[in-house]
C-alpha cells in the first residue's frame, strides 16, 4: 500500500506544474520513502528539495536522514559547498546558519569576517548573535542588557542559533566564543557611530552595553572601562555620541 503511494506521488509529480503542490508532494514523498525504510531514496528527494528551496527546515530534513544512512559529515561539507557555490542571493546568509546550527564556529568567524557589501552588518550581527548564544544561551544570565539579548534571539526564533547543536566543548570554550563576539560588536559600534546620525548613535550605545555585559561576565571590568573610554577619545567632537553613550551605559 505505501510503495503505491509513493508510485501516486511520483505519476503526479510528473504533471503538476504548481511549485506549491510540487514541494508539498515531494515532503510526502520523502514522508513515504522513510516509512519503507528507503532511507537512501528519502535522502536524495530531501537534498534536492533544499537544493531547490534553501530554506533551514528543509536542511534540517534532508539532515536527519543524513544521520540515518550514516553520512553526516559527508552530507553538512557536500551542502556547504553547494551553497558557497550557488548564485542564490541569500546565499551567504544560509551558510551562516549552517555554520551557526553545526556549530563550525571558526569557520563562521571566518565567514562573517570576510564578508562585505551592503549585507555586511547583517552578517556580523548575525554570527555575534549565534556566539552569544552558544556560550551562554540557557542559563541564568542576571546582566539585564545581555539578557534582554538572549531574550530576543529566543522570541524571533532565529534560524541556525535557538536551535543549533551544543556540545560539552562549547562551555570549555566559553571565553574564545565571547571574546570573538566582543570583537564583532566593536566592529557594530563603529559602524553606527561612522553613520554620524543621532539615532545610530542610540544603536552603538546599545550593542556598546551588550560589550560591557559581555566583559562583565568575563572578569574584564577594566578592559570595557578602557575600551569605553577610546570611544570618548576618539569622539571627542560628538557630543551627541558621548551623551547617547552616558544615557545607555552609565
Amino acid at each position: 500500500m505505501r510503495d503505491e503511494g509513493v508510485n501516486i506521488i511520483k505519476n503526479a509529480l510528473k504533471v503538476v506544474q504548481n511549485e506549491q503542490v510540487v514541494s508539498v508532494l515531494n515532503k510526502k514523498l520523502v514522508d513515504c520513502f522513510e516509512n519503507l525504510d528507503k532511507f537512501n531514496d528519502a535522502y536524495d528527494v530531501a537534498v534536492k528539495m533544499f537544493k531547490t528551496y534553501s530554506c533551514h527546515e528543509l536542511y534540517l530534513r534532508a539532515r536527519s536522514l543524513a544521520v540515518k544512512i550514516g553520512i553526516l559529515d559527508t552530507f553538512i561539507d557536500s551542502m556547504l559547498k553547494y551553497v558557497q557555490s550557488n548564485k542564490r542571493y541569500d546565499s551567504f546568509l544560509i551558510m551562516l546558519r549552517i555554520l551557526s546550527f553545526e556549530g563550525c564556529t571558526s569557520e563562521l568567524i571566518n565567514t562573517a569576517m570576510k564578508s562585505d557589501g551592503y549585507s555586511r552588518h547583517d552578517y556580523l550581527k548575525y554570527t555575534c548573535k549565534s556566539l552569544i548564544y552558544r556560550a551562554l544561551g540557557g542559563k541564568s544570565i542576571i546582566l539585564n542588557d545581555l539578557r534582554e539579548f538572549l531574550q530576543g534571539i529566543e522570541v524571533n526564533k532565529i534560524d541556525g542559533i535557538v536551535d543549533m547543536v551544543k556540545t560539552s566543548k562549547d562551555s570549555e570554550e566559553e571565553d574564545f566564543l565571547l571574546t570573538r563576539a566582543i570583537e564583532i560588536l566593536k566592529q557594530m559600534v563603529q559602524f553606527h557611530i561612522a553613520a554620524t546620525q543621532r539615532s545610530r548613535y542610540v544603536r552603538a550605545a546599545y550593542y556598546c552595553s551588550i560589550i560591557r555585559d559581555i566583559y562583565t561576565c568575563v572578569n574584564e571590568k577594566e578592559a570595557f572601562n578602557q575600551y569605553y573610554g577610546s570611544i570618548f577619545k576618539e569622539n571627542n567632537r560628538r557630543p551627541a555620541l558621548k551623551d547617547e553613550m552616558k544615557k545607555k551605559i552609565f
